[in-house]
């Protein structure tokens, strides 16, 4: 470690110690001087069981003041209350203060040391301590790389917390439950699900004991890998080893479900798993965004009332997070009237809506064209010192959109800029479809002319609203198609469509016959339904 982190820390630790010191006089419940060494680890062993750490080092000091030599017991019991505390810098400054004072730090010592650093999210400072330890012989055993593992696994360093579980194999010491645990933690929050499902198979293989933890870990990997089959399948493992579903795996199980959108599984496990527990807020946070995804804005509801029904009636008290699940249900499934409802009784639940949530409503605002109500929310926001994200802002341009006001939707664009905001291809995307619904097709065509000029890469919905905004400018959205051809960006019916809609606007009967002859059949357009009815329009579009 460096050493001015090293001074840092022993510097925060004597002015602590200091400070304590100076407060013992002024203190009502003055605690006892120990009497000897043991007498005061058992005093702070005491506090680290009531996570009391300022209290612990308050008892070192007086066994300073005693004039008493603390043992290297003292020290990790000192160190393990730091841990506890989230202190880790001072637990280093510990392991300074050992060494001035001769006295040799053990296993035990380093293992709280390792935690208090993993209680820390320092992992470069554990696997240091871990070297540490062998560089003085100590011979780290199964505790130790566990506590090393764990730092890693919490700082999402699974490749660390492999390369540290390979070092257990080769080094011979015994890799227990927890150190498999630990490493298929670590492997599943990087979405490593075919690796942390052999580390499961591995522990059959060995014959170390599997627990509920172990499968749970397992169901996380596979759920964040989208593996939501497997996910299933390591359930039923569960009932073959007669091991008690809790309320963790079972929040595994319906989070893998929520990410590969099979919202009915989800809702099936979460209702047989009520049956016989009252499922975690968690849980049900994850089904009611598994429904919303689904657009089953009905489902939501009925999630919402049965299980958020408070804890005196027998169900959870609903968090932000679930208020903002169901707002964003609801606005999906274009039930914006209820949605609104959901918002404002979030607030009247004294909960402070995020920008998340503001989002949402916004998003609501949009379904239901109320661009007025949209931007009300926004300067909500702002008076609640919250900066609204560029996605509130889309949400915003596309309500101006669907009410056709396509000019307060460039002026929210203007507001982006104010922000410094970074405009992106679904920024230009919702600026082109308010345009092109407002049928303003010159801005839709300048606003592609600027898209080129910043270099946003179009993609396909990017060409599909500029052509279907070009009207009656069918040389436009000819060059528009080409444009796309030249740049192999995938092509659609709908394109089509639109390229001989704009010949027809514009008069074109030829090229539009033209047009469709040599491209329309390919893609599988409907004559009839694009070409017909347009035949019939002579009259210029607006």
């Amino acid at each position: 470690l460096p050493d001015a982190a090293i001074l840092c820390s022993l510097c925060r630790m004597e002015e602590f110690l200091w400070e304590v010191q100076g407060k013992r006089s002024r203190r009502s419940d003055r605690l006892p001087s120990p009497k000897d060494v043991k007498a005061c680890t058992l005093i702070i062993t005491k506090f680290g069981r009531r996570r009391q750490w300022e209290a612990a080092l308050d008892t070192f000091t007086e066994l300073r003041a005693a004039q008493l030599q603390p043992n290297v017991i003292t020290y990790s019991a000192l160190t393990n209350v730091c841990s506890k505390g989230r202190r880790w810098d001072l637990s280093l400054a510990i392991l300074e203060d050992m060494q001035r004072e001769a006295v040799q730090p053990d296993l035990v010592a380093f293992t709280a040391l390792v935690s208090a650093c993993a209680a820390g999210q320092e992992w470069s400072a554990s696997l240091q301590l871990l070297l540490d330890a062998e560089q003085r012989q100590l011979h780290p055993d199964t505790v130790l790389y566990n506590a090393t593992i764990s730092a890693c696994q919490k700082t999402q360093e699974w490749e660390r917390s492999l390369q540290l579980f390979d070092d257990m194999t080769l080094k011979q010491v015994c890799a227990d439950t927890v150190s498999h645990n630990a490493c298929m933690s670590a492997l599943g929050d990087a979405s490593r699900w075919q690796s942390s499902l052999d580390l499961l198979h591995r522990m059959v293989t060995v014959r170390v004991h599997m627990d509920i933890v172990s499968i749970s870990a397992c169901i996380t990997a596979c759920g964040l890998g989208l593996q939501w089959a497997m996910s299933l399948a390591l359930l039923e493992e569960v009932g073959k080893r007669a091991l008690n579903l809790n309320v963790v795996t079972h929040g595994a199980l319906i989070g893998a479900c929520e990410r590969s959108h099979r919202w009915q599984e989800a809702l099936s496990i979460l209702i047989d798993f009520s049956r016989h527990v009252r499922p975690s807020l968690t849980a049900i946070n994850s089904a009611i965004n598994a429904c919303g995804k689904a657009f089953s804005w009905y489902q939501v509801l009925q999630l919402f009332h049965w299980f958020c029904r408070g804890p005196q009636r027998g169900g959870v008290q609903p968090d932000l997070v679930t208020f903002t699940s169901c707002v964003n249900a609801l606005a999906l499934g274009e039930r914006w009237q209820q949605a609104l409802e959901t918002f404002q009784a979030m607030k009247c639940q004294a909960l402070a809506p995020d920008v998340i949530a503001y989002s949402a409503a916004v998003s609501a605002c949009e379904k239901g064209k109320r661009w007025q109500k949209a931007f009300l929310l926004i300067h909500e926001m702002q008076l609640c010192n919250l900066l609204p994200n560029i996605i509130t802002y889309h949400s915003a341009i596309s309500a101006c959109g669907r009410a056709l006001a396509w000019a307060r939707s460039i002026e929210v664009l203007e507001e982006i800029d104010r922000r410094m905001l970074t405009r992106t291809a679904g920024t230009y995307n919702a600026i082109l479809l308010a345009c092109s619904l407002g049928f303003q097709w010159t801005q839709s065509l300048l606003i592609l002319s600027e898209m080129r000029r910043r270099s946003v890469e179009l993609d396909t919905n990017s060409y599909h609203t500029a052509i279907s905004a070009c009207g009656p400018k069918w040389a436009d959205a000819i060059a528009l198609f080409a444009e796309m051809q030249q740049r192999q960006i995938e092509i659609r019916a709908a394109q089509v469509s639109d390229v001989i809609r704009a010949c027809v606007r514009g008069q074109q009967m030829s090229q539009a016959v033209l047009f469709f002859r040599r491209s329309g059949s390919s893609f599988g357009v409907d004559l009839s339904s694009t070409f017909g009815p347009l035949s019939c329009s002579t009259s210029p579009a607006r």
